[in-house]
């Protein structure tokens, strides 16, 4: 995990600052936290992270690589 927080923190400082310019980068970035804060909304007490999260998010990876 420490390492692909690292190779993101390099992507993001050297190749897409770079290439998109920071409003671009930054925009993004909000825009996928904001995201993840309304997956995390679907969320129960009692609901497993693999059903709600996981799986979807796996889906879309692999849909659209």
């Amino acid at each position: 995990m420490i390492a692909t927080l690292i190779l993101a923190a390099q992507l993001g400082s050297n190749v897409f600052v770079a290439r998109f310019g920071p409003k671009v980068v930054v925009s993004l970035g909000m825009l996928l936290a904001a995201t993840a804060l309304v997956l995390l909304t679907r969320l129960q007490v009692d609901s497993g992270h693999t059903a709600r999260l996981l799986l979807p998010l796996i889906y879309r990876i692999t849909r659209n690589s």
